[in-house]
């Protein structure tokens, strides 16, 4: 995916842009050996054009990524922490399946 677009991998200066441009952000603790993960993951790239323009998911590595599941206590892979514009945790969700379900867990 191209940084930017409304689904791209962790990178911290992209997300500081995001946030500084007052786009939407959640990160997505993703695993490799994860099938909720690959499923959820799948789910998104199949459904990327709806995300709105607004809103960019980050796809985190989470067996790379300590110090951010450190600053977000993200404790299991397929994890969602959604970030305000100064970084600070505003919603979480474990487990969803599906990108409407990930959207709907941006708050309003």
């Amino acid at each position: 995916k191209r940084a930017g677009t409304g689904y791209t991998t962790y990178n911290e200066a992209i997300v500081t842009d995001a946030l500084a441009s007052w786009k939407k952000v959640a990160l997505f603790f993703h695993a490799a050996r994860c099938p909720n993960c690959i499923a959820l993951n799948e789910n998104i790239e199949t459904n990327f054009t709806t995300i709105p323009e607004d809103t960019i998911i980050f796809k985190v590595d989470y067996d790379t990524s300590d110090d951010l599941k450190e600053t977000y206590g993200v404790t299991s892979q397929h994890t969602l922490v959604y970030i305000d514009k100064d970084m600070a945790q505003v919603n979480k969700l474990v487990g969803p399946t599906t990108l409407d379900e990930v959207l709907a867990g941006f708050v309003k």
